[in-house]
């Protein structure tokens, strides 16, 4: 994310946003349109199953963007030769 900005760039990729927002729209059709809930027994999901799914997300891509970093930093490191 760092060094490949989807926005601008070398490594522009604009497809990514529409994707994201037609994930979240058939995420959003599942979960939250009544008459489809009664269909497949579906229902919302609650704040509280979500939000620690957000948080674990935003500390994964922390966690491989500190990885790429030091990768960067020490290319001869353990780290780096067993990388992919």
């Amino acid at each position: 994310i760092l060094q490949h900005n989807p926005l601008w760039g070398k490594g522009q990729n604009l497809y990514v946003f529409g994707a994201m927002i037609i994930s979240i729209a058939i995420q959003l059709f599942f979960t939250q349109i009544g008459w489809f809930n009664r269909i497949l027994g579906t229902g919302r999901v609650p704040p509280k199953y979500i939000m620690p799914t957000l948080g674990f997300g935003m500390l994964w891509l922390i966690i491989d963007e500190l990885r790429k970093l030091y990768i960067r930093k020490r290319p001869r490191s353990l780290v780096a030769r067993i990388a992919w």
